[in-house]
Formats: C-alpha cells, structure tokens, sequence
C-alpha cells in the first residue's frame, strides 16, 4: 500500500511538472517598429514583435502605431496607426497578426521614409564619423594589448612535460 501512495505521490508531480501549452497574440510589424495597444492599454515598449499571453476567451480591440526605437529617458513617440481591428480570441493557441505589408519598410525617425514620422531634419546617429573612427583606433589598440598580453603569459607557463 505505501509503494501504491508514493508511486501516485510521484505521478501527480511529474504530471504537475509537464510543459504549459503558450497561449497569446502575437503582432508582427515585420521591420518596423511598432506600439500595441490591447483596449486603450499599451501592451509593449517599441519593438517589431509583441507577444501578449495569459488573454482570456474575448474580443479585444488591437491597435498598432509607428513609432521609433527610444533612448533611456526618452518618451515614446506614437506615429500613424498601422493596425486597428476587433480581434477575437478563443483562448487556446497563438493567434498572429501581421501589420500590413505596405508599412514592412517604413522607418520612422529616418529621413526620407514615409510621411508619418515627425519631423526631423537630421539623421539619428549615434556617432559622428570623427568620433567613430577615434573609438575604433582605440579599440583596436586595447585589442592588440590584449593578444599580447595573452602571448607573454603563455609563454611564461611552467612547462608541464616530462
């Protein structure tokens, strides 16, 4: 009887312990940057895919905007709305949804790319050329310290054999 209880004990852990099924939405704006918004409410920070689980069995109202990848700080800027559409979801599974492929190579914040995006009158670099090129000449420097580093100690390794 007690090998009976401890082999059912087990059983039932090791059915507790089996791999949840991934249930959700899935939007896909494909290369552009998008928001999502699930009845009003932001669902996700700018991203080009957003996956939204836990949903019960309903209708949802998804909205998707442009926007443009943001800095720590930095507001989240909401452009032209891509997706706007009642969606209905039955609870089990993945439902996707792919922005329209009209908007796949639209980039805001980039000049010259599509008549959403604010207006900005320069390109969003990082680094200027001057900059970059100084950083990699250092780079490549401490690079180069780091192999020869690497070549003393190893030639400073006591010999093993015999």
């Amino acid at each position: 009887m007690r090998k009976i209880i401890i082999s059912f004990c087990i059983l039932l852990s090791a059915l507790s312990l089996q791999a949840q099924s991934v249930s959700g939405i899935r939007i896909d704006g494909g290369n552009t940057p998008i928001l999502v918004y699930f009845g009003g409410n932001q669902m996700c920070l700018p991203t080009t895919t957003c996956f939204v689980a836990n949903l019960d069995r309903g209708y949802y109202t998804v909205e998707v905007y442009a926007t443009r990848f943001t800095r720590p700080g930095e507001r989240v800027w909401k452009g032209e709305r891509l997706y706007n559409e009642r969606v209905y979801f039955d609870g089990r599974g993945v439902k996707d949804i792919f922005v329209d492929d009209r908007h796949a190579n639209v980039r805001p914040g980039r000049p010259g790319q599509g008549e959403h995006r604010p207006n900005y009158d320069r390109h969003d670099r990082v680094m200027n050329d001057q900059l970059f090129k100084t950083f990699y000449n250092n780079l490549m420097i401490a690079w180069h310290c780091l192999i020869l580093h690497w070549q003393i100690q190893i030639l400073r390794l006591p010999n093993v054999s015999k």
